[in-house]
């Protein structure tokens, strides 16, 4: 098997050439890349981004329409959001944390 140095494709043994960028090709199997770029970061910081965002405004809700936070916060709070917002906000934290669960588990295969 030959790869590309340069584009990282995979050809057979008989392509001398990368049909893609014209770079000669090495012998044997591709390296694996483990490294991990900031444009691959940007789902997982976005999700805990999101994550705490919607952690924060379900305590929000949830500790106004207790009595865990008083005065005109909690009137606020309370006029402005519907009370299925709690389940709107719990079902966006749930969410948030599957997507850093699968970037996980995918990055780790990915590294092996």
């Amino acid at each position: 098997m030959s790869y590309c140095p340069k584009c990282r494709h995979e050809y057979s043994e008989t392509v001398e050439v990368c049909i893609d960028c014209g770079t000669k090709l090495r012998r044997g199997l591709r390296p694996v890349d483990t490294s991990i770029g900031v444009e691959d970061s940007l789902v997982p910081i976005g999700a805990a981004v999101c994550g705490v965002i919607a952690l924060g405004m379900l305590y929000l809700r949830i500790g106004a329409q207790f009595g865990w936070i008083t005065g005109p916060l909690a009137s606020l709070i309370l006029a402005s959001q519907p009370p299925c917002m709690t389940v709107l906000y719990g079902i966006a934290f749930i969410a948030c944390c599957a997507v850093l669960a699968v970037w996980t588990v995918q990055t780790l295969i990915r590294r092996r």
